[in-house]
């Protein structure tokens, strides 16, 4: 029963996420200008989570892929600062991982 509750959480997930992108290519989108981490993030390719308008955004790069509903406010001091570093993970499931880890 967790596994299967897990895979409908994933599968849910990589469907809005795959909204977001779908949506964000039509409308022509560019991310907001400047890196969202430091540039050792950016350089090792993957995702990096970075501070997006209050909440956590997802960047492949220096595009926005995914901004999720998790409030910056609402994180512990030091989750912030990891935050404001910008976090760099591998894969998509990485990501996604962390963050349900922060509450989305």
């Amino acid at each position: 029963m967790k596994s299967r509750l897990w895979i409908l959480l994933l599968a849910l997930a990589l469907a809005v996420a795959t909204g977001v992108a779908s949506i964000a290519a039509l409308a022509n989108f560019d991310a907001p200008a400047g890196a969202p981490a430091g540039q050792d993030a950016l350089e090792k390719g993957g995702y990096t989570l970075a501070a997006y308008n209050g909440v956590i955004g997802v960047f492949e790069g220096d595009k926005l892929v995914m901004a999720a509903d998790v409030p910056l406010e609402g994180l512990r001091a030091v989750d912030r600062e990891e935050i404001a570093r910008g976090i760099a993970v591998d894969t998509w499931e990485q990501a996604l991982r962390l963050l349900e880890d922060f509450g989305a």
